[in-house]
């Protein structure tokens, strides 16, 4: 397929304009963190490999698997040499290649562990029941949610004065994408957590330039009405747990609940053995 001018692909990389360029594009906020990227590579590879295909034919299963046919201008709505640089390791796609990707290996059986853990959770879970399968989890909570969590107390501070006109006295703490996977009772799950000490905006802890982020996947079931999401740290392993329930204006809101790592300090583990933060999810654009 012969390049263009003006593609897509080139507004986001760079592609025949110089480094010069590329270098000035700003770094954009991403919910798939290397580890995942990593993943959704290996799978795309092991498919070739155990189908005989290259990435031209990857490149339209991928284009199938999420209903995308060709453009009004006739070109093809995933160009061959993104699909080709992701495969080498060799560009770092945008949020919504990785997506169109993610969409795809999700339906492959057997190669995703976070499809095969929601399998076996969904069925743990639905064993006793007499009405037959799981429900699934809502089409309308899927998609990128801002997550707000109650602010912390400042260190030394035991008592909380809530203000009359901020109840909830929530601070940004995080951001979280529900993907739905096609034939599945069970969602996908990513969060990263950018405010872990839930401080509020313009305190000191809350202006530092390169706070530490943590990063978590994993699946969504929903017994009884209630979302269940259950996930791991993609650093340390460690499990991580959140019962939301519907709210206003297409938002959720519940609690979470993490074990103490090595990443909290020691004053954290002599408080207690886990973390437990409530939370109030917006949707937002993905990306924002």
């Amino acid at each position: 397929m012969s390049h263009k001018s003006g593609c897509a692909d080139c507004a986001l990389t760079g592609h025949g304009m110089g480094n010069a360029v590329e270098a000035r594009i700003p770094a954009t906020v991403t919910f798939y963190d290397d580890a995942e990227r990593g993943r959704i590579r290996a799978a795309l590879m092991r498919y070739q490999a155990q189908n005989g295909i290259g990435a031209p034919r990857l490149r339209d299963l991928i284009a199938d698997a999420n209903g995308l046919t060709l453009r009004k201008d006739g070109r093809d709505p995933i160009a061959l040499s993104t699909v080709q640089r992701f495969l080498t390791g060799k560009h770092r796609a945008n949020d919504s290649f990785v997506g169109l990707c993610a969409r795809f290996t999700d339906g492959l059986p057997g190669d995703d562990p976070v499809t095969t853990f929601g399998e076996q959770l969904s069925a743990f879970l639905g064993v006793r029941r007499s009405e037959g399968d799981y429900p699934p989890v809502p089409a309308e909570v899927a998609g990128a949610y801002a997550c707000r969590a109650r602010r912390a107390l400042p260190i030394g501070q035991n008592v909380r004065v809530i203000p009359k006109d901020n109840p909830r006295d929530l601070v940004p703490f995080s951001r979280i994408k529900i993907d739905l996977i096609p034939g599945r009772s069970f969602a996908s799950i990513r969060e990263t957590v950018e405010n872990w000490a839930a401080a509020a905006p313009g305190t000191v802890a809350a202006n530092i330039e390169t706070r530490p982020r943590r990063s978590y996947v994993g699946i969504v079931a929903c017994p009884e009405g209630v979302l269940f999401a259950l996930m791991r740290n993609v650093t340390t392993g460690a499990p991580r747990v959140y019962w939301l329930a519907r709210a206003v204006d297409n938002g959720l809101g519940g609690y979470g609940h993490e074990s103490i790592s090595n990443l909290d300090s020691g004053e954290g583990i002599d408080r207690a053995a886990h973390t437990t933060v409530q939370v109030a999810l917006a949707p937002a654009k993905e990306g924002s």
